[in-house]
């Protein structure tokens, strides 16, 4: 299953967040449907929902603004309740999941690495302390795999990003020395000059220079 998430980690994290949501269900017993929780503050979304149940009780969490894969998000910690209805932690929660889910006990573990916080993977069951101590063991084993291969595709799309964003100011920068006469380090001037006086950034700059050249007019010259 580890080899199976590391080969999703180049496509994204949108497709690893997947793959881990459906392993969690095949790995950890009594685990009906899952999701994955990404953030960390107060900032979170809910992602990758295996089924509508998974996706309805992600969206009653954020709307509400509590529940355990949130606790888990915020606390670094695993959370576990064994019947979502009577649980004092979550009133709101507890009030709504009796009345429009089917959703019983659950178990949120904290996705992270030695670095970072990345959110949590929950994991649901339709029976109340339907997880049993051997399978939230077995989360755990899961979960260390999981944040491992998350952080990678995290890191691989923050180096696509990174790589984009140099290659569009290269351009730009190519642009105006071509179209001013100018070496490179006046270019990049010009580049930090604009983005300052637009409250744009750099990388803004330059994406609107390259796609529309026409804005670059005579008296931004560095």
């Amino acid at each position: 299953m580890a080899r199976a998430l590391h080969a999703k980690s180049l496509h994204g994290v949108d497709a690893v967040c997947s793959e881990i949501a459906g392993a969690a269900t095949e790995v950890i017993d009594g685990i009906e449907c899952a999701g994955i929780t990404l953030g960390t503050g107060n900032r979170f979304r809910s992602v990758a929902p295996t089924d509508d149940v998974a996706d309805r009780f992600g969206r009653l969490q954020q709307d509400l603004g509590e529940g355990p894969s949130f606790d888990a998000a915020r606390h670094r910690c695993t959370v576990r309740t064994s019947d979502l209805r009577a649980d004092s932690r979550w009133p709101a929660l507890a009030a709504a999941v009796a009345v429009s889910s089917p959703l019983r006990s659950a178990v949120s573990y904290e996705l992270f690495t030695d670095r970072d916080r990345l959110g949590a993977l929950n994991v649901y069951s339709t029976r109340a302390g339907g997880v049993s101590e051997e399978a939230i063991n077995r989360g755990h084993a899961f979960t260390a795999h999981a944040a491992l291969m998350l952080d990678a595709a995290r890191r691989h799309e923050q180096f696509q990003v990174a790589l984009s964003s140099r290659d569009v100011i290269g351009q730009a920068k190519g642009m105006i020395m071509e179209r001013f006469a100018v070496d490179a380090d006046r270019a990049f001037d010009l580049l930090r000059k604009l983005s300052q006086s637009s409250q744009k950034s750099v990388v803004e700059v330059a994406r609107q220079l390259t796609s529309q050249p026409g804005t670059l007019a005579p008296g931004d010259a560095p």
